[in-house]
């Protein structure tokens, strides 16, 4: 049980350096010359990419408050 708790906090931590690194990518193609349509495209798959991190991140977090509640309950 604490191993899979373990591995859904380093999913999480995955998760944040994926934000991290989306946001970098975003602020790069903010300062790139790009045609409008290009942009927007590609702000648009930004957007759909944060959108899927945050809802995996939430049942993440979701999961691993299930597991330590077995835990508990197990330990009791």
């Amino acid at each position: 049980m604490e191993r899979i708790i373990d591995n859904l906090e380093k999913v999480k931590l995955k998760l944040d350096e994926a934000f991290f690194y989306l946001d970098e990518i975003e602020e790069l193609l903010q300062d790139d010359l790009m045609d409008d349509e290009a942009g927007a495209r590609v702000g648009q798959a930004g957007e759909r990419l944060a959108s899927e991190l945050l809802g995996l991140s939430g049942k993440v977090v979701e999961l691993q408050d299930i597991l330590q509640a077995l835990s508990a309950r197990d330990g009791a």
